[in-house]
């Protein structure tokens, strides 16, 4: 991550950093009341030229600029996911700062051409629609000057907008995640690629993190990232956990020995703990550092809220995701896990309204189409739910893989949902993952009780990371008094 030197009377960085050229525009710093909260989104950087091996470094400026201005406590800076989810958008700056709640927005562009780096920046008052900053920098796109364009831009906007900052604030803007260019800009790569999350798209984070561990094997936030790539790669039904989960721990820790105030450190470790190891102890521990960490990093409550299910607490877990969805109103898979929540909680109307407002955002997004069709579905709205999940059931990816033959099932159409589980087994013969959990749920729908605890007994063995939900999952209201329930329970770590 690039640093930020902020202090007024600090100088640029020195020796072995290009010349920077610089034109400022005359405009004055805001007088800012004491007491006056500011609030500042930092949306993507146009990339000038449309080069697409480019794009990554210009979505890096403005996501890492997020991360380093949250570093002012004085800051309530918009979350990346919400500000980026209006990239390509037909809409002014202005308009996009009324819609996210901010009081300035910041835009800006990168131009590359040959070995030369353009970025231009700009600060917008919402309110007015004025530029209260703007500025333009010229570097070598080879040398190691990109970290003292982003130095200068974070400092900058704090002198404009007359922010005080204490000591602790400035001991963590002036630390630096790795001083190597070519890592850091590796480490871009894999964010613009992790944020996709799909399964080719994962691979090439996965690679990229490793490319700038490599470069740089004390980069912390690359081997956080590492661990992220791998373990939602399982989580979102790529792989098996147990051929993730030692690679994934290992990078967590990893990351949290060398900067244990890393909040995506904390947010990794917690992660694999909960979803690939049913630590929940641990996962417990890790997600409530993030949040003392940083309460406003929206992740750390989104998971949290996962851990209170594991822990069969759904009416909490629904408080920490209202938080998350505060925090970060425009991210997809916070909205859908506010569904989610919603539906644990028993609340079906709550969940399907939810439900749709996250298809609202995106309606081909995957998990708000499978929380839409379940809530559908637990609401006995049997045709809709089935005419929404067929007119595209290949969108329904993990976990929602078995709700196709769960559905039908439900529905009365008893051969239907065993063609679902006769496909779903073609796909493991031809290597492809499906958890036991989606067999399981689809057993029971069909009544067909050994062979669901059968199912579920096997997913323990996976570990399919489902079956930390089991305290509060509606599918398996049934099976509480059954002692072989009582023994999955047990095996997850669960107790009833």
């Amino acid at each position: 991550m690039w640093s930020v030197l902020v202090l007024g009377g600090l100088a640029l960085l020195g020796t072995g950093y290009a010349i920077l050229t610089r034109q400022r525009s005359a405009t004055a710093p805001v007088a800012i009341a004491p007491d006056t909260a500011l609030s500042i989104a930092v949306l993507p950087f146009e990339n000038i030229g449309g080069d697409p091996t480019n794009e990554p470094f210009s979505d890096g400026v403005a996501e890492d600029l997020t991360t380093e201005l949250r570093k002012v406590g004085r800051l309530s800076v918009k979350s990346r996911t919400s500000a980026f989810s209006f990239k390509g958008q037909d809409l002014t700056a202005q308009e996009i700062g009324r819609r996210l709640g901010a009081r300035y927005v910041m835009t800006g562009s990168v131009q590359l051409d040959r070995n030369r780096r353009r970025v231009n920046a700009q600060l917008i008052d919402v309110a007015s629609g004025d530029e209260v900053w703007s500025d333009r920098y010229d570097s070598d796109a080879r040398a190691e000057d990109v970290f003292a364009v982003q130095d200068t831009i974070t400092r900058a906007i704090v002198e404009s907008l007359r922010l005080p900052l204490s000591a602790a604030e400035t001991a963590l803007l002036e630390q630096r995640s790795t001083t190597d260019r070519e890592a850091h800009e590796l480490y871009l790569q894999g964010r613009y690629f992790f944020e996709k999350r799909d399964e080719a798209s994962l691979a090439k984070a996965r690679d990229f993190f490793q490319r700038a561990i490599r470069r740089d094997s004390l980069y912390a936030r690359a081997h956080a990232g590492l661990s992220d790539a791998y373990s939602h790669s399982s989580v979102f039904g790529y792989f098996a956990p147990s051929e993730v989960r030692a690679t994934a721990k290992s990078a967590a820790l990893r990351a949290l020995t060398l900067d244990s105030m890393l909040v995506e450190g904390h947010v990794a470790r917690g992660f694999v703990a909960l979803f690939l190891e049913f630590d929940f102890a641990t996962a417990e521990r890790a997600f409530a550092r993030a949040i003392q960490l940083d309460p406003r990093y929206a992740p750390g409550h989104q998971f949290f809220g996962w851990y209170l299910i594991a822990a069969g607490r759904a009416n909490e877990a629904v408080e920490q995701m209202q938080t998350a969805v505060r925090l970060d109103p425009f991210s997809l898979v916070i909205n859908a896990r506010l569904a989610t929540m919603l539906h644990y909680a028993r609340r079906y109307e709550d969940a399907l309204a939810q439900a749709q407002r996250t298809l609202d955002l995106d309606s081909r997004f995957f998990s708000g189409r499978g929380e839409y069709a379940r809530a559908l579905l637990v609401l006995g709205r049997c045709d809709e739910a089935l005419a929404f999940i067929e007119k595209d059931p290949e969108a329904l990816a993990a976990p929602f893989r078995g709700l196709r033959g769960v559905a039908h099932a439900r529905c009365g159409n008893r051969e239907a949902a065993i063609e679902e589980l006769v496909r779903l087994r073609a796909g493991i013969a031809k290597g492809k993952y499906v958890t036991r959990y989606a067999f399981a749920a689809i057993h029971a729908a069909l009544g067909d009780r050994d062979q669901a605890l059968a199912e579920l007994e096997s997913a323990v063995d996976e570990p399919a990371w489902t079956l930390f939900a089991l305290l509060v999952e509606p599918d398996f209201d049934g099976y509480r008094s059954d002692p072989r329930f009582a023994r999955v329970l047990n095996r997850v770590g669960l107790r009833s």
